[in-house]
C-alpha cells in the first residue's frame, strides 16, 4: 500500500519507537493507529492486541482493538474485546456504550440495550440516541422502544417523552411525564401549555 509521504513519516518514527521500545505499550498503540488510520486493519489489529498484551488493565487499550477488529470483519471478536474493557471502567459510559452498540450489530438487542441503558445512566446526553436506534430497530414501535429503554430516572422518562412527543405519541408521552411524579412538575407544565396550543389538549366544560 502507498501511502502519503507524511503518513509514511509518521509510520516510520512509530516502527523505530516500537524497535527501541518493544515493551511500551503505548508504542504499539501508537503504531495500531497509524496503522488503522492507514486502512492496514490487519496490522492494526495484531498492534492492538500487543498493546493490550502489554497492559491488559487499560480500557482504553480493549475498546481500541474492538473497534479495529470490527472494521476487520472480526464481530465476535470485537464483542469478545469490549466484554474486556466493561469491568476495567463499569461507571463510565464508553465501555457500555461500544459493546451496546456492537451487541445490537450482532443480532443481540436485548443484551445490547442492557449495555446501552447504562451507557445512558452514566451519560445521560446518549439517551436521545439510544432512544432514535431502538425507534429505528422496531420501525416506531413504542411499546418495543419502552422495553428496550426501561426509563426509570427523570432525565430518561423526560428523554423518551420529549421523543415520543416529536413522533406522535402523545398518550405514550403523557404516561411517561405522570410516572416521573412530582420531579418532572415543571416538565408536565410545560408540556400541557405545548398540547394546548397545538390543540390536542381538550379543556373540560361544564357538560364534562
Amino acid at each position: 500500500m502507498l501511502l502519503p509521504p507524511a503518513r509514511t513519516s509518521q509510520l516510520d518514527a512509530a516502527n523505530a519507537a516500537v524497535s527501541l521500545s518493544p515493551r511500551d505499550p503505548e508504542a504499539h498503540y501508537i503504531r495500531a493507529s497509524i496503522l488503522e488510520a492507514s486502512d492496514d486493519l490487519s496490522e492494526a489489529t495484531a498492534e492492538y492486541t500487543q498493546a493490550v498484551l502489554l497492559r491488559p488493565d487499560d480500557y482504553v487499550l480493549w475498546l481500541s482493538l474492538a473497534h479495529a477488529r470490527e472494521l476487520n470483519g472480526d464481530l465476535s471478536g470485537a464483542i469478545a474485546a469490549a466484554n474486556q474493557a466493561v469491568p476495567l471502567a463499569p461507571y463510565y459510559a464508553q465501555p457500555h456504550w461500544q459493546l451496546g452498540n456492537l451487541l445490537v450489530r450482532a443480532g443481540r438487542p436485548d443484551e445490547g440495550f442492557r449495555e446501552l441503558r447504562l451507557a445512558g445512566a452514566s451519560d445521560p446526553t446518549l439517551l436521545p440516541v439510544i432512544i432514535d436506534l431502538a425507534w429505528q430497530l422496531s420501525h416506531g414501535n413504542a411499546a418495543y422502544v419502552m422495553q428496550a429503554i426501561q426509563p426509570s430516572t427523570l432525565e430518561s422518562r423526560t428523554a423518551l417523552a420529549e421523543y415520543f412527543k416529536k413522533h406522535g405519541k402523545v398518550s405514550e408521552a403523557i404516561a411517561l411525564i405522570r410516572s416521573a411524579g412530582s420531579a418532572a412538575e415543571d416538565y408536565r407544565r410545560r408540556y400541557i401549555d405545548e398540547l394546548i396550543s397545538a390543540k390536542r389538549f381538550r379543556m373540560p366544560t361544564a357538560y364534562g
